[in-house]
């Protein structure tokens, strides 16, 4: 029998394919292998497969996903937030590297990026189970204060910036340009470092100490430092966070080591609310005070309260502060200053979480000064001034502050600080500008 020509076309082409379509089903790609090494639980090999497939040029949400997940599991934290980094201009995969970005941060134990990460899901992906899974990683972290992902027991942080000050010598509005221009430049550094002598976060007993520095470049007489240190016990008591500790400052001016201020503190805070926090607080200080500033000596309290709600751009805190000062004051031959006022003070901050990497602070607050004992000032035509003394105090402060790297922030700083008083010599307003750089390690 004679077989049709077209049917034996038919049959020789499918002796040709049927090698090739064994070679192509029965050898797995590096992909795949990828694929299987992780569903085996053999991560490092299933990197392997997957970045032998990236050099192939698979270049697929799929696989990026695919590794940055096996550099998480390995532990590679900068590898495995470079990979899911690629996937957030994908809108099918954003908020599931998002989400992803935050386990890692966390895992660093960079606890305010976690925060930002899934923060983002939850405006990325509304109303999806992967958005409430995210809320709730938030929701775990903000009710956590001690360390987050891998515990750190111990911290550090740099801070070094430079700026322009346009009244260092806080004088009169009207007495500028008569003693001094008091515009000038300055440099700060602050420094700091503290950790855990014995115990964590939730029951343990700490030590911090550092130290800031301002210097003007010719308003030098108004150079200010202060070197301070601190233990401190703390202690979760189930709902209730309690904090106690000694601290002791020292400060200097330009000609040296002029007061030294030992400090007593206590406080309290528990969460109250869903997304509502509380902290009460009081210190007593005992400043003693050298040389010509011995009209500070004496005792200073301060007790106050702050709520802060956790709102989806952020946070936002209030708070009132109530201050008690009894100081030795200065008397001279004719005239006689008090330092001992009674304050109360509110402020509030929203504290703005634009992105992953920026950060936008604002802050204000007013405060009242009421001095008790009469201020006997004499004046320039021999006349004498006998009046308590009443301030009035409003500060504002803008702050941003954009991510660098990890670990490394840029900030930039306005700050306008407007003080009335009854006595003129008291009244000045003040606007300072400064850019730097912060270190967290």
């Amino acid at each position: 029998m004679v077989m049709p020509l077209n049917i034996l076309k038919l049959f020789l082409l499918l002796l040709f394919l049927l090698p090739l379509s064994a070679v192509f089903a029965g050898e797995p790609t590096p992909y795949q292998d990828g694929v299987a090494a992780f569903r085996a639980g053999n991560y490092q090999k299933a990197l392997a497969g997957f970045e032998q497939a990236r050099a192939l040029g698979n270049q697929t949400p799929g696989l990026y996903y695919n590794l940055g997940v096996s550099f998480y599991k390995t532990g590679q934290y900068d590898k495995a937030a470079a990979a899911f980094l690629q996937l957030t201009g994908n809108p099918a995969w954003e908020s599931l590297a998002l989400y992803n970005l935050g386990l890692v941060a966390e895992a660093q134990g960079r606890r305010d990026d976690a925060l930002a990460y899934y923060e983002a899901v939850g405006k990325k992906a509304e109303n999806t189970r992967l958005a409430k899974i995210a809320a709730q990683k938030r929701n775990a972290l903000l009710s956590e204060t001690g360390p987050v992902g891998t515990e750190r027991l111990w911290y550090g942080i740099v801070s070094v910036d430079a700026g322009y000050d346009d009244n260092a010598m806080l004088a009169p509005d009207d007495g500028i340009g008569v003693t001094s221009d008091a515009e000038d430049g300055f440099v700060e550094l602050y420094a700091a470092a503290g950790g855990y002598l014995t115990g964590t976060w939730n029951n343990g007993v700490r030590l911090d100490g550092g130290v800031y520095t301002r210097g003007y470049s010719d308003e030098t007489d108004y150079n200010a430092a202060v070197v301070f240190a601190g233990i401190t016990r703390e202690r979760q008591h189930r709902l209730w966070r309690t904090r106690a500790g000694l601290t002791v400052d020292a400060d200097f001016d330009d000609d040296g080591h002029y007061a030294t201020t030992p400090a007593v503190e206590l406080a309290l805070a528990r969460d109250i609310a869903t997304d509502y926090r509380i902290n009460v607080y009081n210190t007593l200080y005992r400043i003693e005070a050298r040389d010509t500033y011995t009209y500070l000596t004496g005792w200073r309290d301060r007790l106050g309260a702050d709520v802060s709600r956790r709102v989806p751009a952020g946070e936002v805190t209030a708070g009132c502060e109530f201050e008690y000062n009894d100081r030795q004051d200065l008397l001279t031959e004719d005239e006689f200053f008090s330092y001992s006022p009674f304050r109360a003070e509110v402020h509030a901050e929203f504290d703005w979480r634009i992105s992953p990497r920026w950060r936008l602070l604002l802050s204000g607050a007013f405060r009242k000064s009421i001095y008790p004992d009469a201020n006997r000032q004499v004046n320039a035509d021999g006349s004498i001034t006998l009046d308590e003394r009443e301030d009035d105090r409003w500060n504002s402060v803008l702050r941003g502050e954009y991510r660098l790297a990890d670990h490394v922030d840029l900030f930039g700083e306005y700050r306008h600080t407007d003080n009335d008083s009854n006595f003129s010599r008291y009244a000045y307003t003040s606007n300072q500008i400064m850019m730097g750089l912060t270190l967290i390690y």
